[in-house]
């Protein structure tokens, strides 16, 4: 009985904590979901909000990057 009440009260606590650790960088998730898809191998990603696109700076293949896309997640 603990351990199935110490399972769920666990699996709420992640489910909830996953739900609420968004960054708010106001970077749209279509944009984030695309960016995923382009460059699937970067690390240390960076966001900005320019006008109207958000740019990327990460590395990627060893160089610094920029990408940046429109509110519509397109390239």
């Amino acid at each position: 009985m603990k351990k199935t009440f110490l399972s769920i009260a666990l699996t709420l606590a992640v489910g909830i904590g996953s739900t609420f650790a968004n960054d708010n960088d106001g970077i749209s998730k279509s944009v984030k979901n695309s960016f995923s898809q382009d460059f699937n191998s970067a690390t240390n990603i960076k966001w900005q909000k320019e006008k109207n696109l958000d740019k990327a700076t990460f590395n990627f293949n060893n160089q610094v990057m920029f990408a940046y896309y429109d509110l519509n997640g397109c390239l």
